[in-house]
């Protein structure tokens, strides 16, 4: 195994509370597995770092997982309430076509559930899902609840942060990883940059998917129309002046009034901002995902 594809170097974004990372449900002899018997990887939020360490990340789980029987493919676990939870910059791309190229095998018969996702969440998620390859995308499922999601995983393979009884402790497994690799754990602890989440942010912005993204007026303090771009990223909306992100608002913080066609504001504990569509489809999508929101 290469000197950076090591437990110690995985290390680094692997642990308790982590912001991102991804870990192979391991045993001493086998791993946790789905109902039909494919082993189980949890994705904690989504990786990220350099292009470097993102693969190096990616390449560790998928060269652990198999160790074991993977003629059934593979199951992964895509955790969305996790502060990494973004939608895929270019580096992420990259690493969908190292799975798609180098683990065809592995992903051929695979199967990849996105859990614990908002309403936000689950639109995001269905934009980025059209930009992967198709033997990724064919894969997918988006569950609305851990109910549906844990019907795929037997009792004796739900974690407990997942709604099971299993727990699984990320130390130990880190430990007995380095153990078994001769090497010492790491005792640097990343955590994801803001720069990172810009540019999953930006992605999104710039992708000709999704219903999420929306030309809007904005009406000035001096009572001015601008036109800017408002974006719905999970649970934020975010306001573009070109490729400037000039206001970030927290979705559930804010309330929505829908007046008149066209015409909606959005209320703060310190400001109303006041916007006009340039459509009417534009207006009734944006006055469902807060109507969403708020249920």
């Amino acid at each position: 195994m290469n000197r950076s594809n090591n437990m110690d170097e995985v290390s680094k974004f692997l642990y308790t509370g982590c912001t991102g990372a991804v870990v192979c449900l391991e045993l001493e002899n086998d791993m946790l597995r789905d109902c039909i018997g494919r082993p189980i990887i949890r994705s904690i939020g989504m990786i990220y770092g350099t292009q470097d360490e993102m693969i190096n990340q990616v390449t560790y789980v998928m060269e652990r997982v198999k160790n074991y029987d993977t003629r059934q493919g593979i199951c992964t676990v895509i955790e969305g309430n996790h502060k990494s939870f973004r939608f895929p910059e270019l580096r992420m791309k990259n690493v969908f076509d190292l799975l798609r190229f180098k683990y065809y095998k592995e992903c051929e018969h695979s199967i990849i559930h996105f859990i614990n996702l908002s309403f936000i969440h689950r639109i995001g998620a269905k934009i980025a899902i059209k930009t992967l390859p198709e033997i990724l995308r064919s894969k997918i499922i988006i569950h609305t609840s851990n109910a549906s999601f844990l019907k795929y995983i037997p009792i004796e393979s739900q974690l407990d942060v997942w709604g099971g009884k299993i727990k699984f402790n990320i130390e130990d497994y880190i430990m007995h990883r380095c153990m078994a690799e001769k090497l010492e754990k790491s005792l640097i602890k990343k955590n994801i940059n803001d720069s990172q989440l810009k540019e999953g942010l930006n992605s999104l912005k710039d992708t000709n998917f999704g219903t999420n993204k929306f030309k809007v007026w904005k009406k000035t303090t001096r009572g001015n129309w601008n036109q800017k771009i408002i974006v719905f990223d999970f649970d934020n909306m975010f306001v573009f002046e070109n490729t400037y992100c000039k206001y970030s608002l927290k979705l559930s913080n804010l309330k929505a009034n829908f007046p008149k066609k066209y015409n909606f504001s959005i209320i703060t504990d310190t400001r109303i901002f006041y916007f006009e569509t340039l459509n009417e489809e534009d207006f009734y999508c944006i006055k469902e995902i807060f109507e969403n929101n708020s249920n």
